[in-house]
């Protein structure tokens, strides 16, 4: 092949590689940021899940509503740490081994993006992870209005 031997041929490869290289700077830490994202919103979704079960009378919920809030999260459990406690809000009956954790609070870019390609790799499936994320906001026991007046203004 003499079009790869001559200085157009040289240069049409070197631009092949430069483009490909572009490519996966970009694309790399693109998916680690989209998985970061996808185990953020997570994180946010459990969050308002355990809102809505603390702001229940008595913080109880009825077994549908249970179900419902842990189906809409795609969690299996929700655990919610306030002044050093840890305490169970959701659960399901069944659940399945955790088969790795992630702690979004200290995750840094390297980890992140050998989690997402790892991930990529692997095909996905449907393995159980625990993931671990600071509250969005300051999280305490809704007050409650004394009068039906109060709670309708």
């Amino acid at each position: 092949m003499s079009l790869f031997r001559g200085l157009s041929g040289r240069l049409l490869i070197l631009t092949i590689l430069v483009v490909m290289l572009v490519e996966v700077a970009i694309f790399v830490p693109s998916v680690a940021r989209f998985r970061a994202d996808y185990l953020t919103e997570r994180v946010v979704r459990a969050e308002i899940a355990a809102l809505s079960v603390l702001a229940a009378p008595d913080g109880m919920v009825s077994p549908e509503l249970q179900r419902q809030l842990l189906e809409m999260t795609e969690a299996q459990n929700i655990v919610l740490q306030r002044e050093g406690t840890r305490t169970l809000i959701l659960s399901r009956d069944d659940m399945d081994e955790v088969s790795a954790s992630f702690d979004l609070r200290s995750m840094d870019a390297a980890e992140m993006i050998v989690d997402a390609l790892a991930r990529m790799v692997s095909g996905g499936g449907s393995d159980v992870i625990r993931v671990i994320g600071a509250p969005t906001g300051p999280v305490s026991m809704p007050r409650r209005s004394r009068s039906p007046s109060t709670a309708a203004r």
